[in-house]
C-alpha cells in the first residue's frame, strides 16, 4: 500500500452489527452473482465545496464570514497551505432517496469533526490546537445523517500535519446497508488475494523449513506474508469486523515497509554474485527504517503517518538502484533470472502508479495494487518451483548414476570382501583379546602396589584368553615345569629401581592341538602381551619404590623431613577447621656429637635407629614421628592437649634413658634426649609458627640441663 493508506476502521460505526452485516452482504453478493448494486448513491466529490484555513470554533465569526471562504473542486489540499495544520470544508447536502442516509468518505487526513448546521454530529480523533492531536489511523468514515439533512450545510474541521490534508477517495451520500454491501464487494477481491498470499506464504515457509539450504523459499514466504498483511491492513471490508484503525495501520505499515526488504533478498537470490552484497545492503537499510518507524511511533515521538512519504522516497531510490543492478547484468542472466527481473519491473510499475494516485499527482481512483503484488508473487513462486524441480531432476539423475557406479563397485569388491572375511575372523579373537588387555592395563594403573597388581594379573589372564587353557601364578609359587611338549611357560619379569630384573609372574600355556602356521599370529600376540605387562608391572614397581623413598628416611625407617612439612601443614589446617588440639614435639639426642666421636659413626647410626624404634613403639597410631635431620626427631600429635603431650614426652624420656645399646660386643653409654613441646593456639596460628615455638622450647630444655621436657611459653619441665 502506498500513501496515504485509504482503508481503516471508524470508531463507533457499526460495531454491534458487523458480523450480521458481513454474512448478509455475502449472501447478497452470492445471490446477485456479483452484479452491480441498485443502491442510490450521490457523489459529492463534484459538489460545491468551499474551504478556509485556520483553527477556530464553529461559532467563530470567521466561519460565517463569506469573505474567508474559497471554492475548491475537491475537498483536499487547498492552495496556500503554508504549514497550516487546520482547514475547514463545507458544502450543502443534496437530497437523495435513501433509507438510512450516511455521509461516506474513504479516507480523511488525519482527524475530523463534522457539523451539520452548527451541531456536531461526528468526531474522529482530536481537532484542537491546544495539544498536537495524535495520529489515530486511517479508517473510512460513515457519518449518520438525520432524515432532514437535505439542504443543510455540512462542515468538516480537519487537522493534519501530514503531507496531505483533506478527504481522499470516494465522497458520497449513500444508504448505510448499500454502503456495507459496496464495501464488501469492493474488498472481496483483495481478501481473496490476501488469502491466496497467506496460503502461498505458509507453503513457501514450509518448503524453506524442509529445505534449509534454500533461502529463496524463505524470502518468498516472507514477502507473500508481508503482501497479505498489507492487503488485510488496507481492506475496506475488514473495518466492519475489526474496530482498531490504528492497529490496522501498524499492520499495513509494517507489512508495507517490510516488502522491499524481502524483495531485495529475493532478487539477491536471482542475480549475479557480484550484485548480491548491494541487494543485501538495500535490504538492511529498509530494515533499519522499519525499526526506526516502529520504535519512534510506539514511543509517541513521531506520528506513524509521517513515515509514509519518507518511505516512498526511500523506496523509489532503492527500487531504482535495484533496477540499475538488474539492468547491468541482464544479458548474463539465465532465462529464469530474466523472468524474475521482468516480474519485479512489472510490480514496480504498479507501485509507482499507486504512488501517483496516492499523492494526488493523478486523479484519485481505486488502483488495483493488490493485482501487481499477486502477479509478482505468482511469477516468483512459479519460477522458484520450476527451479526447484530442475534441481530435484538433476539430483535424481545424479543419484541414478551414483547407484549404478556403487553397484559396479560393490560387485568388484565382493570378491575382495569374501577373501577378507576369513582373515577378519582370524583377527576377531586377537581384537577381543586386545580390548580385554587394555581393560586390564587400565585396571593395573589404578592399583596401589605391585602385589595387588600381580594378583590382578593372575586372576584376569586366564579369563582374557579363555577358552585357551592357561595357569598363571606368582613366580615364587610356580611349580616346576612338567616334562611335556604341550606345556609352554612364559615368565614376566619386573625391574627394581636399580635396574635389576626378577621373575614375578609365571604363565603356563597348555596346547591342546597340533600346532600349524595359523598359530603364529596368536603366538606373536602373546609375546606382545607379555612385553606390555612387563613394562606396566615394572612401572608400578618403580612408582612404589620412588614413593617409598621420597617420604622415608633410609636410616631409621621413619618419615622424612619432606613428609613432615606436608603433614604438619595438613594437620594444622585440619585442627583449626575442626577446633581440635594439636601438639608438636621436637626431640634432640643429648651430646650426640660426643657419642659419635667416642664410638664412631656406625655406633651413632645404631643409636639413631634405636631411638627411632622406641618412638615407633611408644606413640599412638595417629601420631606421626619423623626424622627431622641429624639427631633431631619430631612428632606430630593430632588431638593431643598440652597435658597429653607432656605425659607422653615424659614417658619417652624414661624409655630412651632405660634403653641398653650393645655394639660389637660391648655395652655403650645410655642415651638421653631433650624435648620441646608447642601446642596450637592463637599465638602459633600457622605451621611455621608452631614449629618455631617447639624449637624455642627445645632450646630452653637444652639450656636448662638437657634430658627434660619444656612446654612452650610455660615453665613446666620434667627431667
Amino acid at each position: 500500500m502506498l500513501l496515504p493508506p485509504r482503508q481503516m476502521m471508524q470508531r463507533g460505526g457499526c460495531a454491534r452489527l458487523r458480523s450480521v452485516l458481513w454474512l448478509i452482504a455475502l449472501v447478497l453478493i452470492a445471490a446477485t452473482g456479483g452484479a452491480s448494486a441498485t443502491e442510490q448513491i450521490k457523489d459529492l466529490a463534484k459538489s460545491d465545496w468551499q474551504y478556509q484555513w485556520g483553527d477556530f470554533a464553529f461559532g467563530d465569526p470567521a466561519f460565517h464570514s463569506t469573505d474567508n471562504w474559497q471554492s475548491i473542486d475537491y475537498p483536499a489540499n487547498p492552495d496556500n497551505r503554508h504549514d497550516q495544520k487546520f482547514v475547514w470544508f463545507k458544502t450543502t447536502l443534496p437530497e437523495v432517496n435513501v433509507g438510512k442516509p450516511v455521509f461516506f468518505a474513504t479516507s480523511i487526513n488525519l482527524t475530523v469533526a463534522a457539523y451539520l448546521d452548527g451541531e456536531k454530529i461526528y468526531q474522529f480523533g482530536e481537532v484542537s490546537a491546544a495539544e498536537a492531536p495524535r495520529f489515530q489511523g486511517w479508517p473510512w468514515h460513515a457519518i449518520d445523517l438525520p432524515d432532514d439533512y437535505a439542504g443543510k450545510t455540512l462542515a468538516l474541521k480537519i487537522f493534519s500535519d501530514y503531507t496531505d490534508i483533506g478527504l481522499w477517495g470516494e465522497v458520497s451520500l449513500i444508504d448505510r446497508s448499500d454502503l456495507q454491501l459496496q464495501l464488501i464487494k469492493s474488498g472481496l477481491a483483495e481478501l481473496v488475494i490476501a488469502a491466496f498470499s497467506l496460503i502461498l506464504a505458509f507453503t513457501a515457509l514450509l518448503f524453506a523449513l524442509m529445505r534449509r539450504d534454500n533461502t529463496g523459499f524463505l524470502y518468498l514466504g516472507l514477502f507473500a506474508l508481508a503482501t497479505s498483511g498489507n492487503l488485510l491492513g488496507e481492506n475496506l471490508a475488514v473495518q466492519m469486523l475489526f474496530e482498531q484503525p490504528l492497529l490496522k495501520v501498524y499492520i499495513a505499515a509494517m507489512s508495507y515497509f517490510a516488502m522491499p526488504v524481502f524483495m531485495a533478498l529475493l532478487l539477491s537470490r536471482w542475480c549475479q554474485p557480484g550484485a548480491r552484497r548491494q541487494y543485501r545492503w538495500l535490504a538492511t537499510g529498509h530494515v533499519v527504517y522499519l525499526l526506526i518507524a516502529l520504535i519512534f511511533s510506539l514511543a509517541g515521538l513521531v506520528n506513524l503517518s509521517i513515515f509514509y512519504p519518507l518511505f516512498d522516497l526511500l523506496f523509489v531510490i532503492s527500487s531504482l538502484w535495484m533496477l540499475r543492478l538488474a539492468a547491468g547484468h541482464f544479458s548474463d542472466l539465465s532465462y529464469e533470472q530474466k523472468v524474475v527481473m521482468l516480474a519485479f519491473l512489472l510490480y514496480l510499475l504498479f507501485l509507482y502508479a499507486d504512488m501517483l494516485f496516492a499523492h494526488g499527482v493523478l486523479p484519485w481512483m481505486d488502483f488495483p495494487l493488490s493485482l501487481g503484488a499477486l502477479l509478482f508473487t505468482l511469477i516468483v513462486a512459479v519460477v522458484s518451483l520450476h527451479h526447484y524441480k530442475q534441481i530435484q531432476d538433476k539430483l535424481r539423475e545424479m543419484n541414478e548414476v551414483l547407484e549404478d557406479r556403487v553397484a559396479e563397485r560393490t560387485e568388484s569388491l565382493q570378491g575382495y570382501v569374501d577373501r577378507e572375511i576369513e582373515h577378519s575372523q582370524q583377527l576377531a579373537r586377537i581384537n577381543h583379546y586386545s580390548f580385554k588387555l587394555e581393560e586390564l592395563i587400565s585396571q593395573l594403573q589404578k592399583t596401589a602396589d605391585l602385589v595387588s597388581a600381580g594378583r590382578l594379573v593372575c586372576e584376569r589372564i586366564p579369563e582374557i584368553f579363555a577358552p585357551r587353557q592357561m595357569t598363571v601364578c606368582f613366580a615364587e609359587e610356580a611349580a616346576p615345569v612338567p616334562v611335556s611338549e604341550t606345556t609352554n611357560r612364559h615368565l614376566i619379569e619386573v625391574e627394581d629401581i636399580s635396574g635389576e630384573a626378577r621373575p614375578f609372574i609365571a604363565i603356563d600355556c597348555l596346547e591342546s592341538h597340533q600346532r600349524d602356521a595359523s598359530d603364529a599370529p596368536m603366538d606373536e600376540f602373546i609375546h606382545r602381551i607379555l612385553a606390555r605387562l612387563q613394562v606396566t608391572l615394572s612401572s608400578i614397581s618403580l612408582r612404589e619404590n620412588l614413593q617409598r623413598m621420597s617420604f622415608e628416611d633410609a636410616l631409621t625407617g621413619l618419615k622424612n623431613r619432606r613428609y613432615f612439612d606436608e603433614a604438619l601443614e595438613r594437620e594444622q589446617q585440619l585442627a583449626q577447621r575442626l577446633q581440635q588440639p594439636l601438639a608438636l614435639l621436637i626431640c634432640d639426642i643429648d651430646h650426640f656429637k660426643r657419642f659419635n666421636d667416642l664410638y664412631g659413626h656406625d655406633a651413632g647410626d645404631m643409636a639413631l635407629r634405636s631411638v627411632a624404634t622406641i618412638m615407633l613403639e611408644h606413640f599412638r597410631e595417629t601420631d606421626i614421628p619423623c626424622r627431622f635431620g641429624g639427631e633431631e626427631f619430631v612428632v606430630i600429635m593430632p588431638g593431643a592437649s598440652a597435658k597429653d603431650a607432656m605425659l607422653r614426652a615424659g614417658a619417652l624420656l624414661d624409655k630412651v634413658a632405660a634403653k641398653t645399646i650393645n655394639y660389637q660386643g660391648r655395652q655403650l653409654d645410655a642415651l638421653t634426649i631433650s624435648i620441646g613441646i608447642a601446642c596450637l593456639r592463637a599465638s602459633a596460628a600457622s605451621a611455621g609458627e608452631l614449629l618455631l615455638a617447639a624449637d624455642k622450647a627445645l632450646y630452653r630444655a637444652k639450656a636448662a640441663g638437657r634430658n627434660r621436657v619444656v612446654l612452650d611459653d610455660n615453665n613446666h619441665t620434667s627431667g
